[in-house]
């Protein structure tokens, strides 16, 4: 069972986690979809249960977190944890046995067939996608921000298509590392709510990866095997 959890690691993933400036909010590029650029996937999306399933998945494990966070671990033994690639303790704070990570793996596998099978739309975006997300320690040092209930309250606007595509290539990570990518990915496509109060002190341009094959942490940096730069 250990075997097959770890084994999820070398599966096709393509983010890379880069170093962060408190300074610099998000940036537009030049060939990124705009987030005002709103289409019919967009609508369809956002009401669309397989849509929440995937948010739900990414609270669900926060919420078992919180529920051992500074009782039986420290945030920073959570981030050491991440650092060192340890799954167990990693599952181990999330409240997860070997088994029902591996089933939630599956879940999020087939919840993502599901919205590719119902969205086939989604496929342009995860073929020209560029992939946002931060160093570990940027992620950690916003973590209470991040899981701060009280911000999921106020109204959220996304550009869903590229959003969910996003969640979609999360999704091969396992629930390990899909939790922190999806949390990247509200900064990524996402403004008000919680985007507005936490995204102007996370993001910096990154660079642009395609691929697949093992995830390892370098300089404290998530990377692939294969890094396209653009």
């Amino acid at each position: 069972m250990k075997k097959a959890l770890k084994s999820i690691l070398t599966l096709l993933i393509i983010f890379i986690l880069v170093k962060c400036n408190d300074s610099q909010g998000p940036t537009i590029y030049e060939n990124e979809i705009q987030l005002n650029s709103v289409d019919s996937l967009d609508i369809l999306l956002e009401s669309d249960p397989l849509t929440q399933e995937l948010i739900n998945i990414r609270t669900n494990i926060t919420e078992r977190i919180n529920r051992g966070l500074n009782i039986n671990f420290t945030l920073e033994e959570l981030r050491q944890a991440y650092r060192e690639n340890n799954v167990e303790r990693i599952l181990l704070y999330m409240e997860l046995s070997s088994q029902e990570a591996e089933e939630l793996s599956e879940r999020l596998i087939i919840v993502g067939d599901s919205l590719l099978l119902k969205y086939p739309d989604l496929n342009r975006y995860i073929d020209t996608l560029e992939c946002h997300t931060c160093v570990v320690d940027s992620f950690f040092a916003h973590y209470n921000d991040f899981t701060d209930t009280s911000y999921f309250n106020k109204p959220l606007s996304c550009r869903w298509g590229p959003y969910i595509a996003t969640l979609l290539m999360c999704k091969f990570a396992g629930p390990v590392f899909y939790w922190p990518c999806a949390y990247a990915a509200i900064c990524a496509w996402c403004s008000g709510g919680i985007a507005s109060e936490i995204c102007h002190l996370y993001l910096k341009k990154d660079i642009l990866i395609k691929s697949n094959h093992n995830l390892t942490w370098h300089d404290n940096k998530l990377v692939n095997s294969k890094i396209i730069r653009s």
